[in-house]
C-alpha cells in the first residue's frame, strides 16, 4: 500500500480551493487549533481521512488518517447559520388533526432523513452526487439516513407561498393548518463536554445555489488522478440532514437535527470511561420518527403563539383557542395572503 505525504495532498487541495475563491476558508483553517490540542483537550479529533483504494475500504490499514484543517467543516459553518442561542420565533405548520397527539401534548416529532428523502428522490440524488465517492458515507447511507431526525422551521410566516404549499390541507384542499409560533430557551451549550460530537443542532438549511459545492466535486476527482485516493469531508452527516436544493431557497428553513448516531456514540464512550449517560427525558426512537418533550434536558421549546388558516371551521378555532387560553398561548387568524 502507497502512503502520500499529506502536506502534499493538502497543498493540492489549497490550490483548488482558490480557483474557487475560497482563501478567506483556506485562513480559517489555517487559524484552527491543532490536532494534538483537541485530543490533549477531550479526547475527540477533527481528521480527514484519505482513502488508498476502494478494495480495501473496510480494512483499518487502507485509511490514512491527515491531522490538518477542517476546510469542508469550516465552509460548511461559513453558510449554515447556528440558532441555538436565536432568541427568535421559529415558526412550523402543522395540520389541526395532530396537534392533539403531539403539540398539544407537550411534544414534537422529528422525521428521520431516510422519510424525507423518500418523498424527493431528486433531492438524495443531488446530494449523493455532491458527496460522491464518500466511500464511507455511502457505503453507511442507509444507517446514517435512519440515525438523523428532523423537526423544520421557517422565519417568516408572511410568506404567501408557505400558506398555499404548507398551510393548505391537501385532503379539501382548503387554507385551515396552523403556523405555530415557537421560541428556544435553555438550549444546552456542549462546548465544554461534547463540542466537536454535539448530538443536537439548530441551524440554517443550506441550498446548493450556484453549484457552491462544485468545488469537492473537483477536489475528489484531482486527488484520485494525481494519488488515486479518495478525500472524506469530515461533517458530512451533518450536511446530509441540512441541504436542500437551490428550488427550495425561498423557505428559507432553519431545522433541529439531532443525530442519534452521535447521542450514541457519546454514550458508548462515557460508559467505557466511567462517566454518566448523556440522557434525554421522554426520548424514544423509533424507524421513521421520534418524540421530543418541548421541555427536556437539552433544550425547552416555548410555545408563543397559533397562527390558524383563514378556512379553518369556527367550532375548530373554537376549541383551539380555549386551549391555547388555557396554556397562555396567542391565538388569532392570518387572511393576508
Amino acid at each position: 500500500m502507497m502512503y502520500y505525504n499529506e502536506d502534499i495532498i493538502y497543498e493540492t487541495v489549497k490550490k483548488i480551493l482558490k480557483t474557487y475563491n475560497l482563501d478567506d476558508i483556506i485562513k480559517i483553517s489555517e487559524d484552527d487549533i491543532s490536532m494534538d490540542e483537541i485530543i490533549k483537550k477531550d479526547g475527540y479529533t477533527k481528521e480527514y481521512i484519505v482513502i488508498i483504494n476502494d478494495e480495501r475500504i473496510r480494512k483499518e490499514n487502507a485509511i490514512i488518517k491527515i491531522r490538518r484543517k477542517n476546510i469542508f467543516g469550516n465552509y460548511f459553518d461559513s453558510l449554515s447559520v447556528r440558532r441555538e442561542n436565536d432568541k427568535g420565533i421559529f415558526y412550523h405548520f402543522i395540520k389541526y388533526d395532530y396537534l392533539n397527539t403531539t403539540i398539544l401534548k407537550n411534544k414534537i416529532r422529528l422525521n428521520s432523513l431516510s422519510s424525507l428523502l423518500e418523498k424527493d428522490p431528486l433531492e438524495y440524488s443531488d446530494l449523493k452526487n455532491i458527496v460522491r465517492p464518500q466511500r464511507i458515507w455511502l457505503a453507511g447511507e442507509k444507517e446514517t439516513k435512519d440515525n438523523i431526525f428532523i423537526f423544520c422551521f421557517m422565519k417568516d410566516f408572511r410568506n404567501r407561498k408557505f400558506w398555499k404549499t404548507y398551510g393548505t390541507n391537501k385532503d379539501n384542499n382548503k387554507v385551515e393548518n396552523i403556523a405555530i409560533g415557537f421560541r428556544f430557551k435553555n438550549f444546552c451549550d456542549f462546548n465544554n463536554t461534547y463540542k466537536y460530537l454535539q448530538p443536537i443542532k439548530l441551524r440554517d438549511v443550506i441550498y446548493n445555489l450556484n453549484n457552491s459545492f462544485d468545488f469537492m466535486r473537483e477536489i475528489q476527482a484531482t486527488l484520485k488522478i494525481k494519488f488515486n485516493v479518495h478525500f472524506q469531508f469530515d461533517n458530512i452527516n451533518e450536511f446530509a440532514g441540512l441541504f436542500k436544493r437551490e428550488k427550495y431557497k425561498w423557505e428559507d428553513e432553519v431545522r433541529l437535527l439531532f443525530d442519534y448516531g452521535r447521542f450514541k456514540l457519546i454514550n458508548d464512550v462515557n460508559k467505557k470511561i466511567g462517566l454518566k449517560p448523556l440522557k434525554i427525558n421522554g426520548f424514544k426512537k423509533n424507524d421513521d420518527f421520534t418524540n421530543f418533550r418541548l421541555k427536556n434536558s437539552i433544550f425547552e421549546l416555548e410555545i408563543v403563539e397559533f397562527i390558524c388558516g383563514k378556512d379553518i371551521e369556527e367550532k375548530k378555532y373554537k376549541e383551539l383557542e380555549q386551549k391555547a387560553k388555557e396554556k397562555n398561548i396567542n391565538i388569532w387568524k392570518y387572511d393576508n395572503y
